[in-house]
């Protein structure tokens, strides 16, 4: 009997700078242990001198391209216009997939025709992961069941960039029982490699970020269904899902209405109140038009929550010039009339930075750099440059803040306030404060605490409408105890919005407006 043949193991042509060899043969052997065939691919010069390819690839029987992003001497990259003519653009004329994998320098680096596809980072700081990705992204494009995905683990052995001893930028630890169910087969991919991506493709569009791969990793000093979310090694929150349950959006008292025995909670996303629910009542609660959670979804939730909030410490310098290298193309007189030459890439990285811990979007860079080519001849303060950026971005903080409708409901601060607080501000060279007493901060905290606690419970938070001049002191006045609390000033207004104030806020006390409802329902006396 004829012993059947074996099928030929995928192809893959590896693209490097021979200054890289030696981490091109660790990255090659990786792939070969993976059962990958690897073919190299070795570049002479490259960046500042035209790259000179060794040996011509024969790319007859190649199912990927993976070129090896790394420096070239002074240069920030190898890969230059004749590796595209030789390599790129016969790859995607016959179809060929290329997958970039980085493996040193900064990631504005990446060559502009590269940056519309996904690379996995191999510089160091989350190398297993990333390897582990890759691969299951070639099974994946190849349909190849013998690519063996390696373990999940600490780490990989013989991988000494300096970044593995920084601290890991998002890690998701779970307690045992909840690893159990990440990793029970299907499981694990499905959050892993759907949940996470949806979750960092809706925070992009929400924010115009792009967050850092996360490490899920298993610990012992947790409940069993406990789950914690550290960002640089920093714990941000820590929540526990329960057994055989799901996460309803409504509290107790709606389950009680339902007839629903319920356990109260709070979204971690949110702080909005929900409800755990017995997971044989779903249908029952999908009936009434109200959304579940999973466990797996309870999770997303908790690290969605914490991005969202912590959004403004993972774009520094690098990331804010990752992005203006990628609108530059499109708007190159404008980038080049605005960074440096109007404001500087620290000042950029600052108003992107302020604009993201609000919660505004960055993803109009157009339009921020519009803003800050026009005041930033004139104004050097970030914080008021930042002011100016938000009043270009009116129609989008209107739609935003309005969730979507032509109506603003606000709080209007009493004249009395918003000159203490003007009087107060303090300009140095390094920014602006407010130089108030502790018992004038406390006394204005307070009329706006009391403001907010005469609202009926679980309906729309009013903002604060104020001036520009004040309105960021406002901000981080009420930011630690309030968060839900926003800041507008007149200037971000759309012409056409209809503002509908709730009342007047004065030292003496709160001032509702006659008659006025918040949800349907009065306000308090």
């Amino acid at each position: 009997m004829s012993k059947r043949s074996q099928p030929a193991p995928t192809q893959l042509l590896l693209s490097f700078s021979s200054a890289y060899g030696e981490l091109a043969q660790r990255v090659a052997s990786e792939l070969r242990a993976a059962g990958l065939s690897v073919r190299f691919d070795a570049w002479e010069g490259g960046g500042g001198v035209p790259a000179i390819q060794r040996v011509a690839a024969d790319l007859g029987d190649i199912r990927f391209v993976l070129p090896l992003l790394t420096p070239s001497g002074a240069a920030p990259t190898w890969i230059g216009d004749e590796w595209k003519r030789m390599v790129y653009d016969v790859a995607h004329a016959r179809h060929i997939d290329v997958l970039p994998v980085h493996g040193d320098g900064d990631l504005h680096a990446v060559p502009g025709f590269l940056r519309d596809r996904s690379f996995a980072d191999l510089r160091g700081r989350d190398y297993r992961f990333e390897l582990r990705r890759l691969l299951h992204t070639l099974r994946e494009r190849s349909g190849d069941p013998a690519i063996e995905l390696p373990d999940d683990g600490p780490g990989v052995d013989g991988v000494h960039s300096p970044l593995a001893a920084m601290a890991r930028p998002i890690v998701l630890e779970v307690g045992g029982e909840l690893a159990g169910e990440l990793q029970d087969g299907r499981t694990v991919s499905a959050f892993t490699d759907e949940a996470i991506p949806f979750m960092y493709d809706g925070l992009f569009y929400e924010l115009g970020v792009h967050f850092p791969e996360f490490e899920l990793r298993q610990t012992d000093d947790l409940p069993p269904l406990g789950a914690r979310v550290l960002i640089n090694d920093v714990p941000e929150i820590q929540v526990e899902a329960r057994r055989d349950s799901i996460l309803a959006n409504d509290d107790v008292e709606a389950m009680a209405k339902l007839g629903i025995p319920a356990e109260g909670a709070v979204n971690p996303a949110n702080g909005a109140p929900v409800a755990w629910i017995s997971k044989d009542r779903m249908a029952d609660v999908a009936r009434q038009g109200l959304t579940t959670w999973t466990m797996h979804g309870f999770l997303i939730l908790a690290l969605s929550g914490v991005l969202r909030r912590k959004a403004a410490d993972f774009l520094g310098v690098d990331e804010a010039l990752a992005l203006l290298a990628l609108v530059e193309p499109v708007f190159p007189y404008l980038v080049a009339e605005t960074v440096p030459k109007t404001v500087s890439p620290f000042v950029l990285t600052d108003v992107l930075r302020r604009l993201l811990a609000e919660g505004v979007c960055i993803r109009n860079l157009r339009r921020i750099l519009m803003a800050l080519a026009d005041w930033g001849r004139v104004e050097h303060d970030p914080l008021l440059l930042t002011e100016y950026v938000r009043a270009s971005l009116q129609r989008q903080i209107c739609h935003q803040l309005s969730r979507g409708t032509n109506q603003l409901i606000v709080f209007l601060l009493d004249p009395e306030i918003e000159a203490l607080v003007r009087d107060a501000m303090t300009h140095t060279a390094t920014g602006s404060y407010v130089r108030l007493a502790p018992e004038r901060l406390r006394a204005i905290l307070q009329a706006i605490q009391e403001a907010k606690n005469r609202l009926p419970p679980n309906v729309q938070v009013p903002q604060v409408l104020t001036t520009m001049e004040i309105r960021s002191s406002i901000r981080r006045l009420v930011a630690p105890s309030m968060p839900e609390l926003h800041a507008v000033s007149y200037q971000e207004l759309r012409h056409d919005m209809e503002i509908q104030p709730v009342g007047r806020i004065s030292l003496s006390g709160f001032s509702r407006r006659p008659g006025i409802k918040v949800g349907g329902v009065p306000i308090r006396e």
